[in-house]
């Protein structure tokens, strides 16, 4: 005490007990508790100490104890826990416990996590892609045993190896669907084909699996017939096979979300991440089909579609085709004069014929549009215009992108 008072600056005092209320207490006194003497130690003290922590008001409390003729904490900590909550609440079964010199809040108990890894060493070490292989097929059956045990399947399975040279090796797959046990024998195999030889990792001698991530076994949706579709399987193996040798990046799918233009509404997802389809999009669509000059586009009859969330989206139904970059197109009049807008939604002439990409020009058959587009207005250099739909005699349909005087395609329907 005398040291901290002369680093720090500041009075100090110390005191032994079980508990922190008990060593509180036992600090004020500058007392030493022996073990198991905290109860017989408090139950000398008035109920008042129960009312020294700033944290908690329990004055009433203490009133109410006192009334009743409980001026100690013996004799408060003698009562039975059951009658204590009954008559005073839960805040005074906290403080029953400071009393008998027991832990603020019991024990939680809750089942501590299963250890789902299986590890596997080999000796004599391994740098062969089949001995390693059939040492991860074992491997694998016990990892699926034990998720079976669990009533789990893994969705995010870690491959973990150790090399001769104390090289800790690790890889995480992630997979839409559970994982089979050839399913993951297949991405272990693969995964040491990487290491071993193509990367030249040298020797492996610990094999370790890891579930990172586990479903429910009825997680996974089997079949008609218990299967859950052999060519989507071939073909999913496939992709993670090229996955395992290129990167996990280099095999990805398009998966819709939201946004006002038909690029801006598809992001790339890597084949068996999350592909988290966005809730956004409408569940109900009724396609425009382009009319005459001067004639609103005409829509099909169907439920009415809930206001989208995107102001100033393109309606479906949407491009088939989105080109990487924009093509330039020619709409002219019936005078072979380029077709212009005079405002966002109003064009110069009716359209007649359209080229696309310096093609020939082709009778236009029927337009809708145009409709204006205006967005992030806030950002310099904003591109704002007008989208037009043209369907061309020759059966080809094209969504047209209007700006400082000329066409472009920015999509294409079937």
């Amino acid at each position: 005490m005398d040291q901290v008072a002369a680093r720090a600056g500041v009075e100090c005092q110390a005191g032994i007990a079980e508990g922190l209320f008990g060593a509180v207490l036992a600090a004020r006194r500058g007392l030493a508790v022996a073990p198991g003497d905290t109860r017989a130690f408090l139950a000398s003290l008035g109920v008042e100490e129960l009312d020294r922590e700033p944290e908690a008001d329990r004055s009433e409390l203490v009133g109410l104890l006192r009334r009743l003729g409980l001026r100690s904490l013996g004799a408060f900590g003698a009562l039975a826990p059951a009658d204590v909550a009954s008559r005073f609440g839960v805040d005074a079964v906290l403080a029953h416990r400071l009393a008998r010199g027991l832990d603020p809040r019991p024990p939680v108990r809750r089942w501590p996590p299963a250890e789902l890894a299986v590890e596997l060493e080999l000796d004599p070490p391994v740098d062969r892609v089949d001995a390693a292989a059939f040492a991860a097929r074992t491997l694998t059956q016990r990892l699926h045993g034990v998720l079976a045990g669990h009533g789990l399947s893994c969705t995010r399975l870690g491959v973990e190896a150790r090399t001769v040279a104390g090289e800790e090796l690790r890889r995480v797959w992630r997979c839409a669907e559970p994982l089979t046990p050839s399913g993951t024998a297949d991405r272990v195999r693969w995964q040491l084909d990487s290491w071993l030889v193509r990367g030249g990792r040298g020797a492996v001698d610990r094999l370790r699996l890891v579930p990172e991530e586990t479903v429910t076994a009825g997680a996974l949706q089997l079949g008609l017939w218990g299967d859950v579709g052999e060519v989507g399987e071939w073909a999913g193996r496939a992709l993670v096979r090229v996955q395992a040798l290129l990167g996990p990046e280099a095999v990805v799918t398009a998966v819709l979300g939201g946004g006002r233009d038909p690029a801006e509404r598809v992001r790339l997802v890597p084949w068996g991440d999350d592909r988290g389809v966005s809730t956004d999009l409408p569940q109900v669509v009724e396609p425009a089909a382009p009319g005459p000059v001067g004639v609103p586009p005409r829509r099909r009859a169907a439920v009415r579609e809930s206001p989208p969330p995107w102001p100033g989206r393109l309606p479906p139904p949407s491009p088939a085709v989105v080109p990487p970059e924009p093509l330039p197109a020619n709409l002219c009049d019936a005078t072979g004069q380029p077709v212009q807008l005079t405002a966002p939604d109003l064009l110069t002439a009716p359209p007649c014929t359209l080229a696309v990409d310096d093609g020939p020009l082709e009778e236009v058959r029927g337009w809708a549009g145009p409709w204006p587009v205006a967005q992030r207005w806030w950002v310099p250099g904003a591109v704002a215009g007008s989208r037009l739909q043209v369907l061309r005699a020759d059966g080809a349909a094209f969504l047209l992108f209007g700006c400082a005087g000329r066409w472009e395609v920015v999509g294409a329907y079937d």
